[in-house]
Order: structure tokens, then sequence, then C-alpha cells
């Protein structure tokens, strides 16, 4: 895969993109004009450094809000980790009733025999492997969203600074 080159978002900067989408906040702010990470000016200095870039901002390299493009990259990123993750915790959740059933085919005299105690044990096999496997494919599907996920905001960050 490829090596990202593109700053990842802040925390800030997700939270003010995701409050903005939300209605919550105006997009307005003093942010760095490299990483877009959002930041306060001190007692009118000319010169402050990134936390986010670690890049020195002049008072000139400075934008007072997020642009649109930016807002949707973050909101692309987020939607390809969500769909890998859901997918994937299904993906688990389907295993663990094949396997539920699958168990109860193979072992229908038991079940035939003892109705309840059958219907207890495969609620309780489906209730637990259900949760187990919804999470550890869901784990898998998050690593696997997340690459995706910043291969796809690499590749639109590129595009970002030729534009610019």
């Amino acid at each position: 895969m490829n090596r990202p080159t593109c700053p990842l978002f802040s925390k800030e900067l997700e939270l003010h993109i995701l409050e903005v989408k939300k209605g919550n906040r105006p997009n307005i702010g003093t942010f760095c004009k490299h990483c877009f990470h959002p930041f306060k000016i001190k007692n009118n200095t000319q010169v402050t450094n990134c936390k986010q870039c670690k890049k020195e901002i002049k008072s000139n390299e400075i934008t007072t809000e997020v642009p649109r493009e930016i807002c949707l990259m973050l909101l692309e990123v987020r939607k390809i980790e969500r769909t890998y993750v859901i997918s994937f915790a299904f993906l688990g959740i389907f295993l663990s009733l094949l396997t539920g059933f699958s168990f109860l085919g193979l072992n229908f005299q038991f079940f035939e025999k003892n109705e309840i105690i059958g219907i207890i044990i495969l609620f309780a096999y489906i209730l637990v492997t259900g949760r187990l496997l919804a999470n550890f494919f869901g784990g898998i599907g998050d690593k696997i969203g997340y690459l995706k996920a910043r291969n796809k905001l690499n590749e639109q960050w590129q595009q970002w600074i030729k534009k610019k």
C-alpha cells in the first residue's frame, strides 16, 4: 500500500468539521493554511507554530475557514471506514448464525429430544459467538477500512495540492 503523504486530520479539525456538518458551529475560525488545524493567535503575535504539522505560521499563512473540499475528504474517509467495519461485523454475525444452525443440524436428535435446553444452548451460542465474531471481524474491517480510507485520502490530498 502507498505510504500516506498527507497529514491526518487533527482531532480538533475533525470535531470542527463534524460540528459544522451538524449545523452546531459556523465554518469560521483561525486555521493553519497547510493542514487546517484550528489554533488561537496569542497576543497578536506575527509568528506561531502549528501543533499538528509543526510548521511555522506567519500571520499571512492562516485561513479563516476550512475549504469545502477538505470537509468532504474527512466525510469520505469516515464513510469508507464505517462501511468496512460494519460489513466485517455483519460477516461475524452471519458466521455465528451459520455455525449455530450447522451445530443444530448436526445434533438434531439431541435438539429434538430436549427442545427447551436445545433452544437455550443455541440462543446462548449465537449470542456469545455473534458478539465475539462481530468484534473480531469488525476489528479486521477497521484495519482494512483505515488503510483503504488513508489511501483514498492520500489521493484526494495530492489532487488538492495540485489544484492549489
